[in-house]
Formats: structure tokens, sequence, C-alpha cells
């Protein structure tokens, strides 16, 4: 039985993949606030003691929510990562590390590119087995719509709730939308898969929709009337970006394909927020 570590294991991505780590078998230890922190160097060593693997996953999500908080998320999204392949080094622990699509000139971005760098040069320096793993644009149950507003979850609650649905830009920018259960599966395949060490594994659908036709597709699935408020872009994200996974490593090293379509995702996701706004979950 493998010992895996997963860092931010009670958040969005994190508490779908202990689930399913936990259904293939392994024994995993979840590290996340607030008893742990990746900040804490000794912290780091001392839950890295025997274990195999460690899903990187814990820092700090923003685009222009760490514009203006650049300082803590560096010491999150960078020391962290460097305290995670510190403690790696000294177990022999392979790092599997989640990162994101680079696209704008960002704090949260910048932080990213810095530790996969760090990840690319402990494997050279070092010889740490690690995998950058890039989830695109993830829809699912319980994603969190505090400290940071991801579009997917506050449409549908707008159009459950019948308010207008809130677009930053004209709507024309794409996104490529991936189910988190099917992104915990790629994260473990990838852990599992040696050829899939050095290298970077972009997680997503390979198709791209416009904001605007996702939005009117959660209306549609929600039996909204409700209409669409398009107001400026936010600091630290740039129009008329196409985002579209290159899923050519998933798809070979892997050999996986998501398998969730973006209709029954959105249908899955809605009926969680349905059941919130409730009060049953």
């Amino acid at each position: 039985m493998q010992k895996v570590l997963v860092t931010g294991g009670k958040g969005f991505i994190g508490a779908p993949l202990v689930n399913q780590l936990k259904k293939r078998g392994y024994e995993v230890t979840v590290f996340d606030l607030p008893e742990n922190d990746v900040t804490n160097l000794e912290q780091v060593r001392r839950a890295m003691v025997g274990i195999d693997t460690v899903f990187h996953l814990a820092g700090m999500l923003g685009t222009h929510e760490l514009v203006v908080n650049s300082a803590k998320a560096v010491g999150v999204n960078i020391i962290g990562t460097l305290n995670i392949l510190e403690a790696a080094k000294e177990v022999g622990a392979k790092v599997l590390f989640m990162s994101k699509p680079n696209c704008w000139l960002n704090t949260y971005t910048i932080t990213k590119v810095a530790a996969e760098s760090f990840c690319e040069m402990y494997g050279k320096e070092f010889g740490v087995k690690y995998v950058i793993l890039k989830p695109f644009n993830v829809l699912g149950e319980a994603q969190p719509m505090v400290d940071y507003r991801k579009a997917v979850p506050f449409m549908i609650t707008e159009s459950l709730q019948g308010k207008p649905l809130t677009i930053y830009g004209d709507g024309e920018q794409t996104v490529d939308l991936v189910y988190v259960g099917d992104v915990a599966e790629a994260c473990i395949l990838a852990g599992e898969n040696e050829a899939a060490v050095g290298k970077i594994i972009e997680i997503g659908s390979g198709e791209e929709v416009t904001v605007n036709d996702m939005a009117r597709l959660i209306i549609k699935l929600t039996g909204s009337n409700s209409t669409i408020n398009h107001i400026p872009m936010r600091r630290g994200e740039v129009e008329h970006t196409h985002i579209k996974a290159d899923i050519s490593a998933m798809r070979d090293l892997l050999v996986y394909i998501p398998h969730t379509s973006l209709e029954d995702s959105l249908k899955k996701t809605i009926e969680f927020y349905r059941k919130k706004l409730e009060g049953k979950v």
C-alpha cells in the first residue's frame, strides 16, 4: 500500500482526489489548514516521513484578488512548494505539483510559473521525481464562493435565484471546462505512471466554449429567466483570451480522456448548488 500525502486535501479538487485515492487502496494523509501549513518547513518535514508520493495542491488562488496580496501569495505558492520539494528530496518522495494554465500576467500565474521552475530545478539538481499538472477550468460540486470568484458557481447561484449573470468583459473569451472528478482521476493516473515523471500534463476537455455560451447553457439547465450583465474586466485578467488544453500528454501518457460531458458536469454542479441554497448541504 502506497502512502500518499495530499496538501490542500480538504479543498475543491483535493477532497475528491483524497476520496478516489482511498477507494484505490492508498493510505492517505491530508495536510491542510488550519492544522497544517505548507509555509512551515518543519511541519512539512514531519508530515512527509514515510510518504511515497505527495500531491501538492495547497496554494493561494485568485487572479485580481492576489494582485494586491502578492507577498502572501509568494509565501504560500512559492515557499510552500519549495518546502514540499525539500522534504521530498530528503525522503525520496515523488511530487505531483498542481499548477495552472499560464495565460495572464498576474500574481497567481507568476507564483505558479516560479514554483514549476523550482520543480524542474529539483528534478535536475537533486533527482526529485516530479509531474506538473495543469487543470484548466475545473467545475463541480462544493467549489468555494469565498476569497476568490470562480465563474461557474456564481453563475449557477445567480441563475437559480433569477438574478442577472455577471460576465467580465464581452464574454467572447473562451474556457476549457472539465469536471472535478475527472481531474482527480487524471491526477492519480499521473502519479501511477512513471512515463509522466518530468512531464507537464494539461488536464481539460480539449474543447473551448465562450463564457457567453456557458452562461446561456447554465440559464437553460436551471430553467431560469435570468439575463446576462457584462461589466469591465477585472485587474489581472485579459480580454479575448482563448483557453484550450493540449490534451496530447494526458491522452498519450495516461491513456485518459475526461469522460464527463459539459452538460452532465453542469447538471451535477447545479444540483449541488440548488441543495445548498435550500440548506440541504
